[in-house]
């Protein structure tokens, strides 16, 4: 398992960073398909966003954004919060096939802490995919190639090395394990995440096994220094100060290895043949790759049922996911 590319995890309920330190075997267990494109034309996708991470982990609700409605209708996936009727019941969100599902976070209503779906949302922060945009490539992986599944950290090292660029993905995966949370309180109020972890996440999450899932979510590495894309996804997707604020966290989540995946070690000189796009990325330093992924289980009868955030401990099975560079973020609430 050493060989495997899982890096070391560092886990927090609202990030996931990946720390990846490129060992890779070779070939990827995953298949990888490349959309063709004419001559010229250029690869990734415009995204659409709203608002920035930085507004939940502040619990902070811009004037702009508490009662402005978004439609779900132009859009093939997202991820981030959102709310159905108030701002008072901001949760974890996924857009999937033009409709929007969230978990509720209003303690005041009957439906406290079950996912609603709706066509149109209120958000402080979201990732959307639009109709319009093209996939780069697919990714799949069957059970029957690997019995015991496959590390979900392991399927984010090998997007990012084929993708040698940020990008949004989402489809359908089945799992051996899928570690999940939410959160349980709306983040409005100005009671910051990162310091009161209890008070947000004091409902439980969960593990399953062998479900169906729509999932969606978004990687990128870490730059130094940040070009503009890079600074706008962290400022977007990413809480963009979460290696300075939050190194004690992520130091302490760091003394224990992923569950079905052994730590990475350095990699020793000689020890691996590194592909050219292995070493391009890597460079002359190791750096981080930051991942945050939402997902909606489905019922036994195929319908949407229950929004979560995913965790990096998870173990893949089954999957069928498209891949979208980021060539640009949109901002519609601007």
């Amino acid at each position: 398992m050493r060989a495997l590319r899982t890096g070391q995890l560092f886990k927090n309920p609202v990030l996931t960073s990946v720390k990846q330190l490129f060992a890779p075997l070779e070939p990827s267990p995953f298949r990888f398909e490349r959309t063709p494109r004419a001559d010229g034309e250029e690869e990734g996708s415009v995204i659409d966003t709203v608002g920035a991470v930085s507004h939940v982990l502040k619990s902070h609700v811009p004037p702009g954004l508490r009662e402005r409605r978004f439609s779900a209708a132009g859009y093939k996936a997202g991820f981030e919060v959102a709310a159905i009727d108030s701002m008072k019941g901001l949760g974890e969100m996924c857009i999937a096939d033009s409709k929007v599902y969230v978990r509720e976070t209003d303690d005041s209503r009957p439906d406290f802490f079950e996912t609603r779906s709706s066509d149109s949302f209120l958000s402080t922060a979201a990732l959307l995919v639009p109709n319009s945009a093209v996939p780069d490539m697919r990714v799949r992986f069957l059970a029957k190639e690997a019995p015991q599944g496959l590390p979900f950290v392991r399927l984010v090292n090998d997007l990012c090395v084929e993708a040698q660029s940020p990008f949004v993905f989402f489809g359908e995966v089945d799992w051996h394990k899928c570690d999940v949370t939410s959160i349980s309180r709306a983040p409005t109020d100005g009671l910051t995440v990162h310091d009161h972890i209890a008070d947000f996440y004091w409902k439980p999450g969960t593990v399953f096994h062998s479900n169906r899932t729509f999932l969606c979510g978004a990687v990128a590495r870490d730059e130094e220094p940040r070009g503009p894309l890079c600074a706008q996804i962290f400022d977007k997707i990413f809480y963009s100060d979460l290696s300075r604020a939050g190194s004690k966290a992520k130091a302490a989540d760091a003394r224990a290895p992923a569950d079905g995946a052994a730590r990475a070690e350095p990699t020793k000189p000689g020890e691996h043949h590194f592909s050219e796009k292995v070493s391009s990325l890597v460079g002359p330093s190791k750096k981080h790759v930051y991942c945050h992924a939402h997902l909606i289980t489905y019922n036994a009868a195929g319908k949407l049922v229950d929004v979560w955030h995913l965790n990096p401990n998870s173990v893949v099975a089954d999957m069928d996911l498209q891949v979208y560079k980021i060539r640009a973020l949109n901002a519609i609430d601007a």
